[in-house]
């Protein structure tokens, strides 16, 4: 045996050399990306995903999203008015109503983290904390 190569590599090289010919090169195997999501489903949820009743476009700034086949999409700044879970139960309840078979929720939650937006937090609480610390004085 030659160091480094195991008997299936020689029983692969023996086969390509019976099925083409000896001195044949090995063909090379284009890039294959797999769409394993519903087409429809994926529309129906980034319809309501991007409703602007639960978004807000900022006037200034964009992000760039890379897609997995190397693309680049420049989107303007967004910010999302409800956490990721609240906005899921949203749209269940929405397909519930609609009679809709939605995608699974951890399909969901990989939707929204791989759309870039900010979201708004709430500093309801923040005014009440420096009033009590500026009384402590």
């Amino acid at each position: 045996m030659i160091p480094g190569l195991s008997t299936y590599c020689i029983d692969q090289a023996r086969l390509h050399a019976s099925e083409h010919d000896k001195g044949v090169p090995i063909p090379k195997k284009g890039e294959f990306f797999r769409q394993r999501l519903d087409q429809d489903k994926l529309a129906h949820a980034l319809e309501f995903f991007f409703n602007p009743t639960f978004n807000q476009v900022c006037s200034f700034g964009t992000r760039d999203l890379k897609l997995q086949n190397g693309e680049v999409i420049q989107i303007p700044d967004v910010v999302r008015t409800l956490c990721h879970s609240t906005f899921i139960k949203t749209y269940l309840a929405f397909c519930t109503e609609s009679e809709f078979q939605p995608l699974s929720m951890s399909t969901l939650f990989k939707i929204l983290q791989s759309c870039p937006a900010s979201k708004r937090t709430s500093l309801k609480g923040l005014d009440n904390i420096a009033a009590d610390g500026a009384a402590a004085y």
